[in-house]
């Protein structure tokens, strides 16, 4: 018979620490809170025209810019497949939307240079929370981060 070889890095007395079914599972049995249906309507149902996108905005053409948060979540999901059934949509023109990706491109490209400069300048490195989409329209960062430069600017 072998031996059955001992963890060295604790003490071969000491006990395996007993398993917390809260720690492992942490979602079980808790009590789901409920999400503030109001800031919820507020976030979907803001506008890129009242997003903070700075100077970016211009770029967007006016059916463009009226597009709420929800209706880009619905571009992102028709674009990979699933329908959604937004009246919003089949509206869109190729202008429409090669005008949504100028507007998020240059929101991208103004806040990488904001990181560049901060760089440069050797000033703290600002927050970045604009992610670049390899696999999804442009739209679907709008509907996550509709912020950017207020991120990239530390305010």
């Amino acid at each position: 018979m072998t031996d059955t070889p001992t963890n060295p890095f604790r003490a071969s007395d000491a006990a395996a620490p007993s398993a917390n079914d809260a720690d492992l599972f942490p979602l079980a049995g808790a009590a789901v809170e409920a999400v503030a249906v109001p800031e919820l309507r507020r976030v979907l149902g803001q506008r890129v025209q009242d997003m903070n996108l700075g100077s970016s905005k211009r770029l967007a053409t006016a059916r463009a810019s009226s597009l709420t948060v929800k209706d880009l979540n619905d571009l992102a999901a028709e674009f990979s497949g699933v329908a959604t059934n937004n009246p919003r949509l089949p509206d869109l023109s190729l202008e429409d939307l090669n005008s949504l990706e100028a507007v998020f491109t240059d929101v991208k490209i103004q806040t990488a240079k904001a990181a560049r400069d901060a760089a440069v300048s050797g000033a703290a490195a600002p927050d970045v929370n604009v992610s670049c989409c390899c696999c999804t329209p442009c739209c679907s960062c709008a509907a996550a981060e509709t912020a950017p430069f207020l991120s990239a600017s530390g305010h």
